[in-house]
């Protein structure tokens, strides 16, 4: 991409274009001129779909390079600009906090659902002990784990997780729904089924946890 009112370049090497940056969005790196990572979420938080835009603008916010205000602020002086309205609906929801793309999404979708909001990487302790739900809501108890391929495939990696899943939801008293990447992307997704069950489930849980700890009535 060269500065505006250069042109591009015109090859079959490249697909090129024209942007306009301002002295604050460049640096240099190694002796390589390229942008910072707030310019580069700007740009790549400007897609066509929300999901891939919030799973960048997530991965470049893990930097620390930036903060959320930052990001937003800065939106105003690209007005007009290709799909600045996703950037601008999805900028403010931004949260390094996701470990993954798929936590990403999953945390997207929930958002747009009526239902208590989740909040990433969620820490529940009990007796004790501690552990971390990808995507989930505390006061409802109810969680959703992405499962990677990489770390949730293999025999080592399912006792882990066998142990880990049975402790919350036996002793720390979580709903947790396990998906995998066909259930979070494509025409097939039931990710949406998933969470909207899984909160029900976790309030029953919840309404059944308070009604057994309830003091008896005295006559």
């Amino acid at each position: 991409f060269m500065p505006g009112g250069r042109g591009r370049l015109r090859n079959k090497l490249a697909e090129s274009g024209e942007r306009t940056f301002l002295g604050r969005d460049l640096t240099v790196v190694h002796g390589l001129r390229m942008t910072t990572p707030l310019r580069t979420a700007l740009d790549l938080g400007r897609q066509r779909w929300p999901e891939p835009a919030i799973t960048a603008l997530d991965a470049l916010h893990r930097l620390g390079a930036f903060t959320v205000d930052e990001l937003v602020d800065e939106i105003g002086r690209l007005r007009g600009m290709r799909w600045v309205t996703t950037l601008r609906t999805v900028a403010p929801h931004t949260d390094g906090r996701s470990q993954s793309g798929g936590e990403s999404v999953v945390r997207w979708r929930w958002l747009q659902l009526p239902v208590p909001p989740p909040q990433p990487q969620v820490e529940v302790r009990s007796q004790g002990r501690v552990a971390f739900v990808d995507v989930g809501n505390e006061d409802v108890r109810f969680g959703v784990e992405f499962q990677g391929v990489e770390w949730h495939i293999g025999e080592v990696n399912e006792a882990n997780d066998a142990v880990r899943l049975g402790w919350l939801d036996r002793d720390a008293d979580w709903e947790i729904a396990r998906v995998w990447t066909p259930d979070v992307y494509g025409p097939g997704s039931r990710l949406d089924d998933v969470i909207l069950a899984g909160v029900r489930h976790g309030r029953a849980r919840t309404a059944r946890r308070t009604a057994g700890t309830q003091a008896p009535t005295r006559w």
